[in-house]
């Protein structure tokens, strides 16, 4: 199943309010949830995170570093509309199977606006769609790496935004840019945490 396929299969179902904010020019992040109960804490301080590390994308000399293949330069950098979509193992395990061809458990998927917005030179340069995030997976992993559930989070958060800005992680190379990337901007955010141990991660 083509990426251009499985985009349009997800554009027709998308629920409701995911529809009502893409293709807006009133730039918002936003955050939701399916089949949980589950607030995220520090959600002002979480959204101006996730714009600088947008912004930072276009102009920092620790991104520039990346190579073409590795990320999409067509993904714009500053925030657009974004849905962060909180949500359990069988919801998140629905979507890959229904519109990735995945038959199994997952942490994260994006789906990126950008292809769909790039009629609009307004909205072109913004980086735009859906994050859905498994809070059983990131509780399980969370366990599994030994780390605090909160640092998990933002992470998988982080790399939930890296996608939407056109990076993959396919191969070890590309895995391997994420990763430093997800150090990089975690470590920006917990260092703004409350009683924050400040220190660069990788």
């Amino acid at each position: 199943m083509s990426i251009k396929y499985w985009l349009f299969l997800y554009n027709q179902k998308r629920p409701d309010y995911v529809k009502a904010t893409s293709g807006k020019a009133n730039d918002m992040i936003r955050f939701h949830t399916e089949n949980i109960s589950f607030n995220l804490a520090n959600k002002l301080l979480v959204r101006n995170w996730i714009k600088n590390s947008i912004s930072n994308e276009g102009k920092s000399d620790f991104v520039k570093t990346s190579r073409p293949s590795v990320r999409d330069k067509s993904a714009g950098t500053r925030a657009g509309n974004i849905n962060i979509i909180f949500c359990n193992d069988e919801y998140l395990l629905e979507i890959n199977k229904n519109y990735l061809n995945h038959n199994f458990y997952t942490d994260v998927i994006a789906f990126s606006y950008n292809a769909e917005l790039s009629e609009s030179s307004k909205l072109s340069e913004s980086c735009s769609g859906d994050i859905f995030i498994s809070i059983d997976r990131v509780k399980e992993n969370a366990i599994k790496y030994d780390v605090p559930f909160e640092n998990e989070l933002y992470r998988v958060i982080i790399h939930g935004v890296l996608h939407l800005l056109g990076y993959n992680d396919k191969k070890n190379k590309e895995t391997a840019i994420m990763r430093r990337k997800e150090d990089f901007y975690l470590s920006l955010l917990l260092c703004r945490l409350p009683t924050a141990n400040c220190r660069l991660l990788g």
